[in-house]
This record gives C-alpha cells, structure tokens and sequence, in this order.
C-alpha cells in the first residue's frame, strides 16, 4: 500500500512538473507571436504526452486526482493562441492587399502621366513639322519673288540689282537646301531652279563681264 501511495504521489508529481512545463510555454507563446507555430505544435505534443501520463496515472492509481479544471484553462490558452495565430495571418495578408492596391494606383497613375506627356509630345512635333513647312512655303514663295525681279532687272545693260536678286536667290536655296525634311527629289528640283537662273543671269551679262 505504501509503494502504491508513493507510486501515486510520483505520478501525481510527474503530472505537476508537466502542467508547470506547460504553463511556461504557454507564457512563452503569448510573449513570441512570430513563433506560434512552433510553439503551437510544442504545446500540442506536451498536451498529448501529459494526457499519456495522466492515463498511465489512473491506470496504476485510481487514487490520482488530476485538476481537470487547470487542464481546460490550458487548453481554452492553446485555442486563444491559435486565435491569435489566424488574426495575425489575417492581418499580414490585409497589409499585402493594401500594398499592392497602393501600388497599383501609382502605376496607374505614371501610366497617365506617360499618356499626357507622349501626347503633349506629338502635338509639339505636329506644331514644329506644320512651322517648318510653312517656313519651307515660305522660302519657296521668296525664291520665286527674287527669280520674277531677277528677270524683270535684265536688260541690255548689266545690272546691279540683278546680282544682287540672284545672290539673295542663292542664299536662299543654299540654306534650304540643308533642311533636313527636304527629300532627294526636292533637292535635285532646287538645285535645277539654281542652274535655270544662273544661266537667265549669264545669258543677260554684258560681254565685256563674261
């Protein structure tokens, strides 16, 4: 009877040193969220192998008293640690979502941005080619000016005026000819133009300025 007593008084002993090592880890477990699932998972095997002692504790001593009460608290402290465990899930994929919504709407954002400047940007090309065609009409129209007075001043005296049409007409068409939108054709056209009137000019010279 004594050896049984003492039997039950070291299960029972047994049983406390696991409920003291539960509870510590219970504790643990509170203090370190970022460990739960470890720590779940250690409770859960201490919570198994303390229910092994109990069993083997009423199957040797139906004198051993286990405080069920204590039990339950602890298992209540294991179901609020999985609780926290799933809020805390939650609440990191809840942050992620934000994050990429946040991220997405500065993408969109830029997007448009993107859109404003590239059209900003042809309408200022469209601007610039239409002010550089008006500007080669423009040229044209001058070359034509001087080519109309250049004829009109020939006669049958050389004049001064004439050289000085047919140089403004070569300048002209020598600074025309360097833009860059005037293809090959219209540059062999212009370069015709400025055969054409130098020899207007050379046929209308004096003899005595050949």
């Amino acid at each position: 009877m004594i050896q049984l007593l003492g039997n039950t008084n070291s299960s029972l002993k047994n049983a406390e040193n696991q409920r003291t090592k539960l509870q510590r880890e219970v504790a643990e477990l509170t203090k370190r969220t970022e460990t739960y699932d470890d720590k779940i998972q250690s409770m859960q095997r201490a919570y198994q192998s303390k229910n092994e002692a109990l069993k083997t504790a009423k199957y040797n001593c139906e004198l051993a008293r286990i405080d069920k009460d204590k039990l339950q608290s602890e298992v209540e402290e294991l179901k609020a640690a999985q609780c926290i465990q799933k809020n805390l899930k939650n609440l990191q994929k809840r942050v992620a979502d934000d994050a990429e919504e946040h991220l997405d709407k500065e993408l969109a954002t830029a997007q448009t941005q993107i859109i404003v400047q590239n059209l900003k940007l042809r309408e200022a090309q469209t601007k610039l080619e239409q002010e550089n065609k008006d500007n080669i009409q423009g040229q044209h129209f001058k070359i034509a000016e001087l080519e109309i007075k250049l004829t009109q001043n020939l006669g049958p005296e050389y004049s001064k005026q004439a050289e000085f049409h047919l140089q403004e007409a070569t300048r002209v068409m020598d600074s025309l000819k360097d833009t860059l939108d005037l293809d090959e054709l219209r540059h062999k056209a212009l370069k015709s133009r400025k055969r054409r009137m130098q020899l207007v000019f050379d046929d209308a010279e004096p003899p005595a300025k050949r």
